[in-house]
C-alpha cells in the first residue's frame, strides 16, 4: 500500500484495516522534518528535508512514527520509507545561506530542547547537520539538459525559470555519514524497505556509497527513475540500465508503465 502523504496516526489507526485488506508492506512519506504549518503544507514540503535527526512534519514525529511501526508490526506488515537524499529544502525565499537546520529551527531546538530530543534519531542536535560546503555550486536543470548527466546529476532540481531550485548535496565524506547514520537509525525502529526519490538526480558513486552491504541487508530497496520508453531510448540508456547494472538495488518500471499506458490509450493497441 502506498499510503502517499497519509499522517502516521491515520496509517496506525487504519493497521487492521490495511491487513484485512491484504497488504504485507506499507510505503510511508518522508520521514523526516520539514516545513510544517498551521495551514497545511502541500505534499511536496515532505520531499523538502531540513534535517535528518529528527522526524517533525506535517505528517507527524519520532513518537507517531514509532507508534505506526509498532501498530503495523503487529499485523506482520513491513514499513517501507521514502528517503530523500539527492537534495535539502529549498528557502531561499527566506534566506540567502546554505546551513540545515536554519539558523531559526537550531533556535528552535535550543528553546525546545527536551521535545527535540524525545524526537531525536541520531546525532547532536546542538550542531548543523549541513553547511555551504556540503552542496554543489548552484545552478537549475534546464530543458534542454535532461539528456546531459553531469547537468541532471550535480543541478538543481527546479519548479521553472524563477526558482532557484533544490540545493544538490555534494558527494563526501559528511554527507554520505550523516546518510548512512539516518538510514540506520530508520532501520533500528523497524523500517523493511526504501524508496529512493530522485535516485535519476544521484551520481552512480553517490549511491554506491550510501547504499552499502550494511545498510542494504535485510531490507528491500528501489529507486525513482524516471524514463520514458525501455531499452533504446535516452533515458534509459543513460540512467536507468546503468542504475540497474552498477547496483544491487531496484527500480521502478517505467518502461513497463508506459507500455501499459501507451497500450491501453484510446488510440493504443494491446497487439
Amino acid at each position: 500500500l502506498h499510503a502517499f502523504d497519509w499522517p502516521y496516526a491515520l496509517v496506525r489507526e487504519r493497521a487492521r484495516q490495511i491487513y484485512q485488506a491484504g497488504y504485507k508492506s506499507v510505503l510511508i512519506s518522508p520521514p523526516n522534518k520539514s516545513l510544517i504549518s498551521e495551514t497545511g503544507t502541500d505534499w511536496w514540503q515532505r520531499y523538502q528535508p531540513q534535517d535528518y535527526r529528527v522526524i517533525d512534519n506535517q505528517l507527524g514525529n519520532t513518537t507517531d512514527f514509532k507508534s505506526m511501526i509498532k501498530a503495523l508490526s503487529a499485523m506482520n506488515i513491513n514499513v517501507y520509507a521514502d528517503v530523500v537524499l539527492n537534495h535539502m529544502a529549498n528557502e531561499s525565499s527566506i534566506r540567502n545561506d546554505l546551513q540545515y537546520p536554519s539558523k531559526n529551527d537550531m533556535i528552535q531546538y535550543r528553546e525546545q530542547m527536551n521535545y527535540y530530543q524525545e524526537q531525536l534519531l541520531y546525532g547532536d542536535l546542538r550542531r548543523p547537520l549541513f553547511d555551504d560546503r556540503d552542496f554543489e555550486d548552484a545552478f537549475r536543470i534546464e530543458d534542454g539538459d535532461w539528456h546531459d548527466i553531469w547537468r541532471v546529476q550535480h543541478g538543481r532540481i527546479t519548479g521553472g525559470q524563477e526558482d532557484p531550485g533544490l540545493p544538490t548535496l555534494r558527494v563526501h565524506e559528511h554527507v554520505i555519514e550523516q546518510q548512512r547514520a539516518y538510514l540506520k537509525a530508520l532501520k533500528s525502529l523497524g523500517v523493511r524497505g526504501f524508496r529512493i526519490d530522485a535516485a535519476k538526480h544521484m551520481t552512480l558513486k553517490h549511491i554506491q556509497e550510501v547504499w552499502n552491504k550494511e545498510i542494504c541487508q535485510d531490507v528491500h530497496v528501489f529507486g525513482e527513475i524516471i524514463t520514458y520508453g525501455g531499452a533504446g531510448t535516452p533515458e534509459y540508456d543513460l540512467f536507468l540500465q546503468p542504475f540497474l547494472m552498477e547496483t544491487r538495488l531496484g527500480a521502478y518500471d517505467f518502461p513497463l508503465f508506459h507500455t501499459l499506458y501507451n497500450a491501453l490509450d484510446t488510440r493504443g493497441s494491446l497487439k
